[in-house]
C-alpha cells in the first residue's frame, strides 16, 4: 500500500515516460527522484506491486506515492522495462556489471520474472561473459542461476585461476559463500585434469599427417606409439620427436588454460592498467605467448600461438615435414580445439542452491 501521497515540489521528477499526467502512482527513489507510473503496467509486471494494488487505496486527489528503497539510478532502467514496445523508448544497455547487478538485484526483489530474464541475457552477453567471468559467475551464484553460473564457470576457463596473481579480483565474490568458490576451483581441476590428458588420446589422430609419415626427422626418443583404430583396421606408428614435444608442451599449456582455444587462439588480453604490456616476442605477460601479425616468421603461419610456432620453425628444417607441416598444423589444431572442448564439456559445475 503506498505509504503517502504526492505533494508537488518535494522532490525531483524523472524525464519521460516517467513524466505521463495520465499516470496513477508515484515511485520515489531513495535519493528523492519520483518516477510517474501506471499501476497497470506495475502490475502486469510484478505480482508484488499486483497484490499491493489490492489493497484499499486512500481516496485523495493526488496521486499515491510509494516510497522505494532503489535509487533513480536503479529504478530508471527497471521501470523502462515494463513499457512495451510500442513506447518507444530507448533501447536498456548496460556498460558494466555494476549498473546491471543493482537492476537485477530490483528484478527478483519485486519477483519481476520477466524482467529478471531479459537482464540474465545481458548478464551473460560476450560484454561481460568474455571480459569478466568471475564475475558473472559470482552474481550468477548471489542469485542461484545455476544455467548461467555453469556457462560463466566454463568462460573462467579461458583465463587465468582464481587466486593466482593474474586472476582480477572482483568485489562481486563478496556476496557468495565459500562453497560457490570452492565449487569453481573444483570444476577448473577437474577440467585440468581432462584436458592435460587430451594431448595423449589416440584414436581421434588421424595418420595422415606429415608427423607420422616422415623417415627424415628423429622419431619421438621415448618411442610413445599413437594408434588409429578405423572400422577393420589397427596401426600404430611413431610420431617424429618434435612433435612429440609439441604435444608434451600443448599438455602443460592446457593445464594453465583448459579449454580448447588454448591451442589455436591467444591468451586473453591484461589491460594496461594492470601493468601487463606486449612484449616485443608477443608475450603479453601473463605467462602465455601468441604471435599475431607482427610475427609471421615462420611462412603463412600467423595467428598459431608462439608455442606451436616453434614446434613448426623445427619441422621447417626437415625437407620432408615441411612440404605439409603448416597447413597440417592448421588441420590438426581445429580437430585438437574440437577434442579438448568436448572432452572438457562433459565436465559439470557442482551447485550447491
Amino acid at each position: 500500500m503506498p505509504d503517502t501521497v504526492a505533494s508537488p515540489g518535494e522532490s525531483g521528477v524523472s524525464m519521460a515516460p516517467f513524466d505521463h499526467p495520465k499516470a496513477d502512482i508515484i515511485l520515489r527513489s531513495s535519493d528523492g527522484v519520483d518516477f510517474r507510473m501506471f499501476k497497470l503496467l506495475l502490475s502486469l509486471s510484478s505480482p508484488f506491486f499486483d497484490s499491493m494494488f489490492e489493497l484499499p487505496q486512500p481516496c485523495e486527489d493526488v496521486l499515491p506515492l510509494l516510497d522505494v528503497t532503489e535509487p533513480s539510478t536503479t529504478l530508471r532502467p527497471l521501470l523502462s522495462l515494463c513499457f512495451p514496445l510500442a513506447a518507444n523508448i530507448t533501447p536498456i544497455t548496460f556498460k558494466t556489471l555494476e549498473e546491471l547487478q543493482p537492476v537485477l538485484e530490483a528484478s527478483v526483489k519485486y519477483d519481476m520474472s520477466a524482467i529478471t530474464t531479459h537482464l540474465l541475457t545481458h548478464l551473460i552477453s560476450p560484454t561481460f561473459l568474455q571480459t569478466q567471468p568471475l564475475a558473472v559467475y559470482a552474481i550468477a551464484c548471489r542469485y542461484k542461476l545455476t544455467p548461467q553460473a555453469r556457462l560463466a564457470a566454463k568462460a573462467t576457463l579461458r583465463q587465468p585461476p582464481p587466486g593466482s596473481p593474474l586472476c582480477p579480483f572482483t568485489n562481486h565474490l563478496d556476496n557468495i559463500p565459500a562453497t560457490s568458490l570452492f565449487r569453481l576451483l573444483e570444476y577448473r581441476h577437474r577440467c585440468t585434469e581432462i584436458a592435460s590428458s587430451v594431448p595423449f588420446g589416440t584414436k581421434w589422430m588421424p595418420l595422415t599427417y606429415v608427423w607420422f609419415n616422415c623417415s627424415h626427422c628423429p622419431p619421438g626418443k621415448r618411442l610413445r606409439s599413437w594408434a588409429w583404430e578405423g572400422d577393420d583396421d589397427f596401426e600404430c606408428r611413431y610420431p617424429r620427436q618434435w612433435w612429440e614435444e609439441f604435444m608434451e608442451v600443448a599438455s602443460g599449456e592446457l593445464g594453465k588454460r583448459p579449454c580448447g582455444e588454448t591451442v589455436t587462439g591467444p591468451p586473453p588480453s591484461s589491460s594496461s592498467s594492470d601493468g601487463e604490456a606486449e612484449g616485443v616476442d608477443g608475450s603479453v605477460g601473463n605467462g602465455f605467448t601468441y604471435l599475431g601479425a607482427r610475427g609471421s616468421e615462420v611462412g603463412n603461419g600467423s595467428g598459431m600461438p608462439v608455442w606451436v610456432k616453434r614446434f613448426v620453425a623445427r619441422a621447417m628444417e626437415c625437407p620432408t615435414c615441411r612440404t605439409n607441416v603448416q597447413d597440417d598444423m592448421r588441420r590438426f589444431l581445429k580437430l585438437f580445439e574440437r577434442q579438448v572442448d568436448r572432452a572438457v564439456g562433459i565436465v559439470e559445475l557442482k551447485v550447491d542452491f
